[in-house]
């Protein structure tokens, strides 16, 4: 499954002790054993939220559990910045490990069928909402939207082709590496 945060942070002058709160807290996600990746990006197109944090996950119970919670999930771990944060939340199923965007990558995300963008030449999977609308302890599920489309595409053809330009289609390049648990239980990137 894929647990896609999409962010807007408002507050310029907070961000990068924002990004420093965030880093540590995708690492900590990782001790939890149902968290399998975490990767943020940022967004190339002005119709896109600004980042994009996007992780695989096995199971939505990981939601529920204490160790979640205790973590600051939910929202709890970010109160400090809930004025100036706008987030859209929601898991996916249709692919069960995201593929690491590099700084040599370009993550595509549509809510609209791919085919009228006109670009037969990438390969777009298609997702489907898992969850609807609906409340896991203390994470908040949008359910909106119903179906997704992701792609995987080469940065400078992703330039060269302006697909930033295309509206309804939200194109995000790399801000983090992508982040997996190591075989002692220590998070690495």
């Amino acid at each position: 499954m894929i647990y896609m945060v999409e962010i807007d942070f408002d507050k310029p002058e907070d961000k990068e002790e924002w990004h420093a709160y965030y880093a540590a807290y995708m690492q900590k996600l990782l001790t939890l054993p149902k968290f399998e990746t975490a990767q943020r990006l940022r967004a190339l197109s002005a119709n896109a939220p600004g980042y994009l944090a996007i992780y695989s996950v096995r199971s939505l119970d990981v939601f529920d559990s204490e160790p979640y919670h205790a973590l600051g999930g939910g929202g709890r771990g970010s109160l400090r910045w809930k004025d100036v944060m706008q987030r859209r939340r929601n898991i996916f199923n249709g692919l069960e490990r995201v593929p690491a965007v590099t700084e040599a990558g370009t993550f595509l995300v549509t809510e609209r069928d791919p085919r009228e963008f006109a670009l037969a030449d990438i390969l777009f999977l298609p997702l489907v909402n898992a969850t609807g609308p609906r409340q896991a302890g203390l994470t908040a599920f949008d359910g909106d939207p119903e179906h997704r489309w992701i792609a995987l595409v080469d940065a400078k053809s992703a330039e060269d082709r302006d697909l930033a330009a295309l509206d309804g289609l939200c194109v995000y390049g790399h801000l983090t590496d992508q982040v997996v648990p190591s075989a002692a239980g220590e998070t690495g990137a």
